[in-house]
């Protein structure tokens, strides 16, 4: 996927594909974010394992993705992440999608379809 802005509501933001660098500012959404959307279903334990195991993780093997995870910015800030799973032929699957926010509304999920 090649880097692609947007500009739904101003102000614009890019997307695109997620790369080892991006570790540091995925954790750092895995803890902003997640805390959030899932307050009173998971417990701290259960979030902290999310971001290490099921995310994060997918970053750290050999340096290579073995999911598309996106990253969209606003200034070179990281202010969302997603990961697409590709089932085969033209369908694919949007298996996470998390926003700050203050950010929300503003076409990131309608970008990922485009």
């Amino acid at each position: 996927m090649e880097t692609q802005t947007f500009s739904p509501a101003l102000p614009r933001f890019t997307l695109r594909k997620a790369e080892s660098q991006d570790l540091k500012a995925l954790d750092a959404l895995c803890e902003r974010l997640l805390p959030g959307a899932f307050a009173g279903v998971l417990s701290t334990a259960q979030i902290d394992f999310m971001c290490e195991r099921l995310y994060i993780q997918h970053l750290r093997r050999d340096g290579a993705l073995e999911q598309n995870f996106l990253v969209a910015a606003m200034d070179d800030r990281a202010f969302a992440f997603g990961s697409v799973l590709a089932l085969g032929g033209a369908q694919m699957l949007l298996s996470k999608l998390y926003v700050e926010e203050m950010q929300r509304g503003r076409g990131v999920g309608r970008a990922l379809f485009k």
